[in-house]
């Protein structure tokens, strides 16, 4: 029995009559239940994988067909983009750049636990130069202080770290929010630190800030939380504290810090 449901059944037979010692009773109970929940395990697996699956394939046709109406209106914004002013259009900008994030964010949820793919030596900063590309903000700036160096990563995942904590910046901080991106000191310990200029994190979040569905702005909240996710997937330490504004503190673990010139590299091969 596992969970008071049948499972199977245990025989055991002796070549002679004998009774069965109450010890010997008991171990042949914990092996049967051992079996049982194993079987009743690996049932479980195999439904989990299966509905995992399931809700895959639902994700990434959902993501498709939003993306498509996404571009479209993407693409005739830009054509417009000189002959009406951004005042017009700018709530259509922002619109389309929330949903791009929600169906990005979403369809990384939607994926089965596997939240970094394969690593390879980045460097930090062109990584970081290369998401700001993709934030649609341009009265906001983004300052890069001094060299990063280089960090065995998922490059994908670490540029949606990047984008998260950009789009996390500018809806707090508003448009014309001032970002700054450096290394930590020496003695924290290997990592980087992106800070803003905004009003920073407030104390009865600053506990559960990377918690799925928290925030203090009208979104979604699962962009953080996708940003402590793939921080612990790659075996760093991410968290938040206030200095002049919102201070995101990412430390390194030793074992995936490369040199920079390693990591140059492989990315100009």
């Amino acid at each position: 029995m596992a969970d008071w449901e049948l499972i199977g059944v245990l025989s055991l037979e002796a070549d002679a009559w004998r009774a069965w010692v109450e010890a010997e009773v008991d171990l042949y109970r914990a092996c049967a239940d051992l079996i049982a929940y194993t079987i009743a395990r690996n049932e479980r697996r195999l439904e989990l994988r299966r509905r995992t699956e399931q809700l895959e394939q639902f994700s990434s046709v959902v993501s498709h067909d939003l993306r498509n109406p996404l571009n479209v209106l993407s693409g005739y914004l830009d054509m417009v983009d000189d002959d009406i002013p951004s005042s017009a259009h700018g709530p259509i900008d922002r619109a389309i750049t929330r949903m791009e994030t929600l169906v990005d964010n979403l369809l990384m949820l939607a994926k089965r636990g596997e939240a970094i793919g394969d690593t390879e030596p980045i460097a930090v900063c062109q990584v970081a130069e290369d998401a700001w590309k993709s934030i649609r903000a341009p009265h906001a700036t983004l300052t890069i202080v001094d060299e990063i160096g280089g960090v065995q990563a998922d490059p994908l995942r670490l540029r949606q770290l990047f984008e998260n904590l950009f789009r996390n910046a500018v809806d707090h901080a508003g448009p014309v929010v001032d970002i700054t991106i450096g290394p930590r000191d020496e003695a924290d310990g290997v990592g980087m630190y992106v800070a803003d200029d905004g009003p920073g994190v407030p104390d009865d979040v600053a506990d559960s800030l990377f918690v799925s569905g928290v925030s203090t702005a009208d979104s979604s909240g699962i962009g953080l939380a996708i940003v402590d996710r793939i921080a612990d997937a790659h075996g760093w330490n991410v968290g938040v504290y206030n200095d002049g504004g919102a201070v995101f503190d990412i430390s390194f673990g030793e074992e995936t810090v490369v040199d920079p010139r390693e990591s140059e590299s492989t990315q100009t091969s």
